[in-house]
């Protein structure tokens, strides 16, 4: 009985006996709130499947104050082990990140530190550095030295002279304390910390993170917008909604929702666009370059400004994207003809003789002369003589299709007719 029992845990725990999981999760590129999301949903799935440890793979170069404390918290308040493995650099918001894991490791060209807040003002910069202070103490890391890496005013001698902040390579960081150990990747890690016998679980960044890091990359903002551009002016010398308006709202979406993914756009940066977008349609609709036109030119650019993670990136993608704009409709009018498409904004249809079209210098050979209506005079329609169609005009009388008239007079490109009796 006693050897049965003992065969049928066995065989239980064989069964049931899935390997524990140890999650390895990304940090990397700008932080924002779509990587607080990621981060914080990760956090969250490691615990519900009762996760042996989280390594956090760090390589970024900062980001959002807020975002960066949300992660950090979420950190600190796990109950699973964790463990911060910077491969690349943990430069600004990513230093807070870093630290709040209970073991740090470096890969060996890595770096840590130059945590400035942007504006650089005296009270964010104490509070940041208070935040910084904080995380050290709770995980027994040199609060001095991590606060050196956010307050210019803070001196330690033979580590980092007063007026300048505190960048750590990964062996400085080894020989100060900061960090647990210099090793070539993950791989080295899971022996360190004895998880070779646990189930990697690698999680991939989300869409969202993908989009928010890609729109902080000046070439692709520039792409995103050249195509918004080249979109919406097709849209607008085309009739109807078409392929012009879904690339251009398409490329436009992309730009903004990351953007406000990422943490630097709102809602109201989006209405300000879209109100610019308008004011330049009426512009359109009632020629003159005037007020609208202005306005709208104006509502557009302040809204990439303000949706842009800086002024620089913005002013740059904005010229770079004006510049591809003109190159590509430069392109687009040079082999306009030779596309089915691109014949719906260009006019190529010719007024030929053979279509019974004539030109004005040839209308006064034809005063006097009789014709018929083929369409209403009203006053204005069109008659037909010695099979030429001429475009006329009645003498202010409504003049029906089919009836026999005479032109009178020449007026440059006007043809006055009066009906026969």
């Amino acid at each position: 009985m006693l050897f049965l029992i003992t065969i049928f845990i066995m065989v239980g725990g064989q069964v049931g006996g899935e390997k524990q999981p140890y999650y390895v999760v990304p940090v990397e590129g700008e932080v924002g709130p779509a990587m607080t999301a990621f981060v914080t949903q990760s956090i969250k799935e490691a615990e519900e499947n009762n996760a042996k440890a989280i390594i956090f793979k760090i390589n970024t170069p900062g980001g959002l104050v807020d975002s960066a404390l949300s992660i950090s918290e979420a950190i600190l308040k796990t109950p699973i082990k964790t463990i911060a493995f910077v491969d690349g650099e943990a430069i600004s918001a990513g230093t807070i990140i870093t630290i709040s894991a209970e073991d740090i490791y470096m890969s060996p060209s890595s770096t840590i530190g130059a945590a400035e807040t942007r504006p650089k003002e005296e009270k964010y910069i104490s509070y940041w550095a208070g935040k910084l202070r904080n995380v050290a103490q709770l995980r027994d890391r040199d609060p001095k030295i991590i606060a050196a890496m956010a307050d210019a005013d803070i001196e330690i001698e033979g580590i980092i002279e007063k007026g300048k902040l505190l960048t750590l390579t990964s062996q400085e960081a080894m020989d100060f304390e900061i960090i647990d150990g210099i090793v070539e990747s993950i791989s080295e890690i899971e022996r360190v910390a004895n998880l070779q016998d646990f189930n990697k679980q690698e999680l991939s960044p989300s869409f969202q993170l993908l989009l928010s890091s890609l729109v902080t990359n000046t070439a692709a903002t520039s792409i995103l917008l050249s195509i918004g551009f080249i979109g919406a002016v097709v849209e607008i010398f085309t009739p109807g909604f078409g392929l012009g308006g879904v690339v251009s709202l398409t490329a436009f979406g992309l730009f903004f929702g990351g953007l406000l993914l990422a943490g630097h756009s709102s809602w109201l940066v989006i209405l300000i666009f879209f109100i610019g977008i308008i004011l330049l349609l009426v512009e359109v609709l009632i020629p003159g370059f005037g007020i609208p036109g202005i306005l709208g030119i104006s509502a557009i650019i302040a809204s990439i400004v303000l949706a842009s993670s800086s002024i620089e990136q913005a002013l740059i993608s904005i010229v770079i994207a004006i510049v591809l704009t003109i190159i590509a409709f430069i392109l687009l009018f040079r082999f306009a003809p030779r596309n089915k498409f691109f014949k719906k904004i260009t006019l190529s249809t010719s007024l030929k003789t053979s279509d019974g079209y004539i030109s004005s210098k040839s209308y006064k050979p034809y005063i006097n002369k009789e014709g018929v209506t083929i369409t209403p005079l009203r006053p204005a329609g069109t008659i037909e003589i010695e099979d030429t169609k001429l475009d006329v005009v009645s003498e202010n009388i409504f003049i029906e299709k089919g009836e026999k008239v005479k032109v009178i007079k020449i007026e440059g490109n006007r043809i006055i007719v009066k009906k026969l009796d």
